[in-house]
């Protein structure tokens, strides 16, 4: 399982062959996530009260460095 700097569960989902982590304690740790598993950090959006993220770049967090969300594989 893998769990977040204050050892709480991230979540996990599976997009169009890719494993996205969302509920990262800090940007940094999204960072070091990304790097350990191979992966790149994204940005994702829930929209319409839908819990299925979409990977989108319209609020530019990863700009901003509060991404909480990395993909891996």
């Amino acid at each position: 399982m893998e769990t977040n700097a204050f050892n709480q569960k991230l979540n996990r989902y599976v997009l169009n062959d890719q494993i996205v982590y969302t509920g990262f304690s800090s940007f940094k740790d999204a960072e070091a996530c990304a790097q350990k598993k191979g992966g790149t950090l994204v940005e994702v959006s829930f929209k319409d009260g839908n819990d299925n993220p979409q990977i989108s770049d319209e609020a530019g967090l990863i700009e901003k460095k509060i991404t909480l969300l990395c993909i891996c594989r």
